[in-house]
């Protein structure tokens, strides 16, 4: 049967496999044309690892103990054939059985060998997720990243209200100027007290109207642009830890809530450095 610990190891050393698979061997973009025909790490290696890395050689097509579906995949993991109780494997979360699945050739190996307490340790998996959740590369990286981001979306939302601010003024400052021209180029053509004087400021004071609209729809388009790049880089509930995203009366309007948050790229980059260090703890912790 194929070494998995053998794939582990060149998987830790080889940054362009990182790029394209996750710790649990599963494709990081299936649609990424990188990943086209060899969708998990396993298949990666069946078909390229002998070439790449000695130590893969039992992955080539017919070595000894290969197993594969007719599409090329690897069988549909059995807990069970690999020494874990049912019991156990239950307890673990998603991402605990896809790290259990990497490593599962491995402790099948120790089980073969005879090699007693061959099972997967919640305890030791726990662990290494702990570690990696407190690694303080990861924390200051993500914290460092979200101090930055905060402070420039204050930034730009004060940008934002002293445009805005500019704007009502000299808007202000025309509308008087041509409400006074209109009066003054009534009174000159002695219509001041006619229906027309009347219908005149009506259409003035429609057309100012529709300035004083189109003022508002800009800023509030600027204000949602502003908070939902935020939201889509950190998530919905990073949206609590700033102040009112409030502009000229007009309020951010989130695209998540808290029945369907928004994850945010940086949560999703965040878990998958999380797993990858976990897997590397794991690692080290069970030899």
């Amino acid at each position: 049967m194929p070494n998995i610990e053998n794939l582990i190891q060149v998987y830790l050393k080889r940054p362009d496999l990182q790029a394209l698979y996750n710790a649990d061997g599963s494709a990081k973009n299936p649609k990424d044309p990188k990943v086209a025909g060899i969708p998990t790490l396993r298949d990666w290696a069946v078909k390229f690892g002998a070439k790449e890395d000695a130590t893969l050689a039992d992955f080539a097509p017919g070595a000894p103990g290969t197993t594969t579906t007719t599409t090329g995949n690897t069988a549909p993991f059995d807990p069970a054939s690999y020494g874990i109780s049912q019991e156990l494997w239950g307890t673990l979360s998603s991402a605990d059985k896809a790290f259990v699945e990497s490593a599962a050739g491995l402790l099948k190996g120790q089980f073969d060998a005879g090699q007693t307490n061959v099972s997967i340790n919640q305890d030791l998996l726990n662990k290494a997720l702990t570690s990696a959740q407190t690694d303080p590369d990861i924390i200051a990286k993500y914290g460092d990243s979200a101090k930055t981001a905060a402070n420039d979306i204050q930034f730009n939302l004060g940008q934002i209200n002293a445009n805005y601010a500019t704007q009502q003024t000299q808007q202000q400052l025309e509308m008087a100027q041509a409400k006074k021209n209109l009066q003054d180029q009534i009174a000159s053509g002695g219509q001041a007290y006619s229906g027309f004087r009347k219908q005149a400021e009506n259409i003035l004071g429609a057309q100012q109207a529709n300035i004083i609209q189109s003022t508002k729809s800009q800023l509030q388009q600027n204000l949602q642009t502003l908070g939902s790049q935020y939201e889509k880089q950190f998530g919905t509930g990073a949206l609590a830890g700033l102040p009112p995203l409030t502009v000229g009366g007009e309020t951010y309007n989130p695209i998540g809530n808290t029945a369907a948050p928004v994850v945010g790229t940086e949560g999703i980059n965040k878990q998958q450095d999380i797993q990858n260090r976990q897997a590397q703890i794991y690692n080290q912790e069970r030899l």
